[in-house]
């Protein structure tokens, strides 16, 4: 008795919401009307305002109306169309608060479970687990807000929570390829929503929307499922999954396997931009690894610098000026002191002098 009492007051609920939204459903029919009535009224102001032109030989002043009337009536063939899916003889509403309340037992029926919220002011249904492409995306809550149903044509009255989120590793928000923030993108099935909450069919909305959490449209979701479990390398552009992520420290980026590269010092993990190659023995190297040479401060491995931080290169360099100051004190000395030349040819010419006196 309780059960049959508290869905008769939703039914009733429901049931004043859905009349409210009849109600505006009139509303936008008479705007659209209003609109597509204006817009056709410039049309004719413009035909008119061609043929004046035309009489006068004013013909530039004529190319630019008729772009006019080209755009007015582009604008006239889509509020038409608007204009028809509005009219269109499907908003029957519940005659009474009894149709709904079957409504309201099939879907208790049906799905997997149903609740209802007194103090929110919503019911909702648990759908079946989602699973896309081998992707668990866990089971939804499918919520009405039945007072949010007046302002179906401004804004979705229900939202779509994940209830075992298995939500898109670019993007947390996104729960679902179509899904992002608890708000469905409903694509195509947007004209079977409306209806069916239009016409109270309340089972049959929570079933269409059920059934587009089934489908994948690989042309407009939120995050592809192809991206679903990781996210793209920063080098190559390839998604990778979590298990598959290098991090480098070096830029704070994430890589694939193919883009990253080890310090042959610690075996660190690092990308090709943040790796130093020592010039002398080749080892690749994290930057935190390298050492200047103190000479001519080029990055090296720690092996291949002496004791004094100075590379193999200028320390040969080093060695060639020593030598090169040595040669030149040499000749300096002998262009000063000729006779410590080392081969003794101004002494021996001194001493033949003295024993020829």
């Amino acid at each position: 008795m309780e059960a049959i009492k508290n869905l008769t007051k939703l039914a009733n609920l429901l049931l004043e919401s859905l009349k409210l939204l009849q109600k505006q459903r009139l509303v936008n029919v008479k705007d659209s009307v209003e609109k597509l009535s204006y817009k056709c009224s410039q049309i004719t102001h413009n035909s008119a305002l061609l043929n004046a032109a035309i009489n006068r030989g004013w013909y530039l002043s004529a190319q630019k109306i008729k772009s006019r009337l080209s755009i007015g009536i582009t604008d006239i063939s889509y509020s038409a169309a608007q204009l028809k899916n509005i009219t269109a003889d499907s908003s029957r509403c519940p005659a009474k608060p009894s149709d709904l309340v079957e409504e309201l037992r099939q879907m208790d029926r049906e799905f997997c479970g149903f609740k209802s919220d007194f103090n929110a002011r919503s019911i909702s249904v648990i759908s079946r687990p989602v699973v896309l492409d081998g992707i668990e995306l866990g089971p939804f809550e499918i919520k009405l807000f039945i007072e949010d149903i007046p302002r179906l044509y401004n804004e979705s009255p229900y939202r779509v929570i994940a209830l075992d989120p298995n939500p898109a590793a670019p993007n947390p928000d996104v729960t679902h390829p179509h899904v992002s923030c608890d708000r469905l993108c409903e694509g195509d099935g947007y004209v079977s929503i409306t209806r069916a909450l239009q016409q109270g069919r309340l089972f049959d909305f929570f079933s269409i929307v059920e059934n587009i959490l089934n489908t994948y449209n690989p042309d407009s979701p939120y995050v592809p499922l192809s991206e679903w479990c990781g996210v793209p390398c920063y080098d190559c552009g390839c998604n990778i999954c979590d298990e598959e992520t290098y991090y480098c420290e070096g830029c704070d980026r994430d890589y694939c396997p193919n883009c990253i590269l080890y310090c042959s010092s610690c075996d660190l993990a690092v990308c090709h931009g943040c790796v130093v190659e020592c010039p002398d023995c080749g080892k690749i190297l994290c930057l935190p690894c390298t050492t200047e040479c103190a000479d001519c401060s080029q990055t090296y491995c720690g092996s291949c610098l002496n004791e004094e931080r100075i590379c193999h290169e200028c320390i040969q360099q080093r060695k060639d000026n020593e030598n090169e100051e040595q040669t030149h004190k040499t000749l300096q000395q002998r262009q000063t002191h000729p006779s410590v030349q080392p081969d003794g040819v101004v002494e021996a010419a001194v001493h033949a002098g003295h024993n020829r006196q």
